[in-house]
């Protein structure tokens, strides 16, 4: 017998096991597509990296498709989506500066809108006797985020300073003073409420602020059960009923955001 061979144990008296703790949820595994992957599903990071992917895709698409105009977003909160937009602009610049020379769309402002306050107090039936307004989750004060500073300094990294416009108050108020002539190429909507968004898209198409090929991109579509008697939802139909715009319904993306192009 070999001297390195373990040898047999004796077996001993059983005794009482504890019985073994359930495998954490992250480290459960299930198959798909033939693949092991976690069970575990990070809704957070999933929400944030939709966002992020379909804003830098309509960065891509304003330059590739020689849309003029600046980029816009109303509702700025963390500074995420805004420091994307920055980030994607400048990316786009940096590797398709011939094209944009040949088009002649010289070099676009991004514009950042938000109360800086927090969210508005709600008069609008359709705002009112929304769930989310109705469940206090959209209470008035609430959504205070990033400052005017702040958001200058994140997105003037990528643009420079000079590139960034925040525009403080509630949104009807600062619309009214932006330079004349200001047109869009891109406008984010992060409004949340139906009353702030129907303000917004009430004065694109009232004062002619978007350009030809313009793509609108709704953050919170699908909120309040995606319901079109609320909300986003609600205030884009009354516009379409109210300036008939052409338009394309580009669809969803992640849990509660759609894109529209709109067309002269």
């Amino acid at each position: 017998m070999s001297a390195d061979r373990p040898k047999a144990e004796t077996p001993g008296p059983r005794t009482a096991q504890a019985p073994a703790s359930p495998p954490a949820l992250a480290s459960v595994p299930v198959s798909v597509l033939g693949r092991r992957v976690p069970l575990f599903y990070d809704f957070a990071m999933s929400w944030r990296r939709a966002a992020v992917d379909k804003l830098a895709q309509a960065v891509d698409y304003v330059y590739q498709a020689a849309v003029e105009g600046d980029v816009a977003e109303f509702g700025t909160f963390s500074g995420l989506t805004a420091a994307a937009l920055a980030r994607s602009m400048r990316e786009v610049e940096r590797f398709g500066g011939d094209w944009i020379r040949a088009h002649g769309l010289g070099e676009r402002k991004l514009h950042l809108f938000d109360s800086f306050e927090g969210f508005p107090g709600v008069s609008a039936a359709a705002d009112v006797e929304s769930p989310s307004v109705a469940a206090g989750v959209w209470a008035e004060g609430q959504g205070k985020g990033r400052s005017e500073a702040e958001l200058v300094e994140i997105c003037g990294a990528y643009l420079g300073r000079e590139r960034v416009r925040t525009h403080a108050g509630w949104f009807r108020d600062s619309l009214a003073r932006v330079e004349p002539g200001v047109r869009f190429a891109l406008v984010h909507l992060d409004c949340d409420l139906y009353e702030s968004t129907l303000d917004v898209l009430v004065d694109l198409f009232e004062h002619d602020r978007w350009s030809d090929g313009c793509t609108l991109l709704f953050d919170d579509w699908n909120c309040n059960r995606a319901s079109p008697r609320f909300g986003e939802r609600r205030a884009w139909a009354e516009c379409v009923d109210r300036y008939r715009p052409s338009f394309t319904d580009c669809g969803g993306y992640g849990p509660l955001g759609w894109q529209f192009l709109l067309h002269r």
